[in-house]
Order: C-alpha cells, then sequence, then structure tokens
C-alpha cells in the first residue's frame, strides 16, 4: 500500500523501493514484481521493467499481466518481435484480451505486417462486434488494401454506433474527399462539429475542405477559430498562409509563415 502511495504521488524511486523490498520478504509475490516493473516504466526505464517482469514470470510463467506489461515495454524500445510473443503469450492465457489484441495489432501495423493487422482486428471484432475503434482501424488497413467499399461500410457502422467517435468522422471525410464527393464529406463534418464546435481536428477538416473548393469565408472562420483556442498551432497556421496566398493577401500570409518559424 505505501508502494501504490509513492507512486501515486509520483514518487517513483521511494515506491520501486517499498516492492523490492517486498519482494526480498516475499519472492513469491507476483504482483509486487509486476508492481515494480510498471514504476520502472514509469521512470522510463524500460530496462529495469523488463527484469522485473521477467523475475515475476520465474515465480508464474503464465501470468498473463507480466507478459502484456513485458510486451510493453519491449515494443516502447522498438523490440518488437519480443513484444509480439509477449502479446502473444498474454492472449494465450488470457483470451480475448481486447488490450493485448489492441497491442499486438498496433505492433503489425508498426512492422507493415498488414494481413497480420488486419487478421487481428477481425478477431477483436469477433469478440467485440460493435467496437469502434476496431472497425475504423480494419477500415483504414481495407482502404490501404484498395477496398473503399468495404472501408466505408465500416466507418459508416462505426459512426452509426457512436456518432460522435471523431477518428471515424474524419477517416469517412478524408476517403470520400479523395472521391472528390465533397458535399458528403462537408455534410459529415457539419453534423460532428455540432456535437463538438470547438475540436480542432473537425474545423481543421472543415478549414481544408472549405479551402479546397474555394470557399474562403467558410474556410477563414474554420481556421481562425482554432487559432483562437490554439495561437502555436501550426497546421492551421499552415492553412491559413495558403488561404491568403490564394486569396492575393501575400503580406498577411507572409506573416503567417513567420509565426510558423517562430514556432518552430
Amino acid at each position: 500500500n505505501l508502494g501504490s502511495t509513492y507512486k501515486e504521488m509520483e514518487a517513483y524511486d521511494a515506491a520501486a523501493d517499498c516492492f523490492v523490498t517486498v519482494i526480498e520478504q516475499n519472492p513469491k509475490d507476483v504482483l509486487a514484481y509486476n508492481h515494480l516493473g510498471k514504476i520502472r516504466a514509469l521512470s522510463d526505464n524500460h530496462d529495469l521493467a523488463i527484469k522485473a517482469y521477467q523475475q515475476g514470470l520465474t515465480v508464474d510463467p503464465n501470468h498473463p499481466i507480466l507478459h502484456y506489461n513485458l510486451g510493453i515495454s519491449l515494443e516502447t524500445l522498438k523490440r518488437y518481435k519480443e513484444a509480439i510473443a509477449e502479446y502473444q503469450a498474454a492472449l494465450k492465457t488470457k483470451p480475448g484480451w481486447f488490450d493485448a489484441m489492441k497491442s499486438l495489432a498496433n505492433v503489425y501495423e508498426t512492422l507493415e505486417m498488414k494481413d497480420a493487422a488486419l487478421a487481428q482486428w477481425t478477431q477483436i471484432l469477433l469478440h467485440t462486434p460493435e467496437n469502434v475503434e476496431a472497425l475504423t482501424r480494419k477500415g483504414r488497413l481495407l482502404l490501404s488494401a484498395n477496398k473503399p467499399d468495404q472501408a466505408i461500410a465500416l466507418y459508416q457502422k462505426a459512426i452509426s454506433i457512436d456518432p460522435s467517435f471523431i477518428p471515424a468522422v474524419l477517416s469517412l471525410e478524408s476517403l470520400l474527399e479523395d472521391q472528390l464527393e465533397y458535399e458528403r464529406a462537408l455534410k459529415e463534418l457539419k453534423r460532428v462539429n455540432k456535437l463538438f464546435p470547438q475540436n480542432q481536428e473537425v474545423l481543421l477538416a472543415m478549414g481544408k475542405l472549405y479551402l479546397k473548393t474555394e470557399d474562403y469565408p467558410e474556410a477563414r472562420t474554420a481556421l481562425l477559430s482554432i487559432l483562437e483556442k490554439d495561437r502555436k498551432n501550426i497546421p492551421a497556421l499552415k492553412t491559413l498562409a495558403q488561404l491568403y496566398i490564394k486569396t492575393g493577401n501575400l503580406n498577411t500570409a507572409q506573416k503567417c509563415f513567420k509565426r510558423i518559424l517562430s514556432l518552430a
């Protein structure tokens, strides 16, 4: 308990000392190894975290949480193949565990193992068919496999389940924009903007789309709305500079670029 209290206080060295003491008193306390590993990871000392998790696994070789957290530290150190093995080991003893399945899919995508990632997201959807993140991520992979119709169907399903899930909205908007269906894309952005009027990702997508369709006043309004809340938003500044160039306001565009350089 004292170690957990120190952890909550972000006094990681003191917390680690507490769990080291616990382990010295009871070397078979598997959870103590897990707590120690997590504290080492929070201190960004993943080598020591890995050591703690591995020591715990000598006590319980099939402990899914130890395997999973070991995978996270290995993934952080870009030891991806080892991370895959640990996530798979976690799932062997805890099938259907979303966090482990998601982490495994993420590593596959990092390694550009798209078929494996697609299979993993499909597997997740077998366990949780209404998981909007899985629907969206699978849609993106299908799009990269040149299957836009299937991708659209998954994005729309995700949005029907959770109309406020912005990653699905932005993925659908981007795909529609690529297909030159600007009105449909804008309609979707306007819908979600009513739900989240200050969401910067949505406002930026709207600003870019308005710029592309040469609706300059609306583009300017969307971009300035972002900069009112975040004056350091470089993507908004870049898009606003492009707008000023297109409208012949070169002096103001130059000011935007100077502002961007000052933030770089």
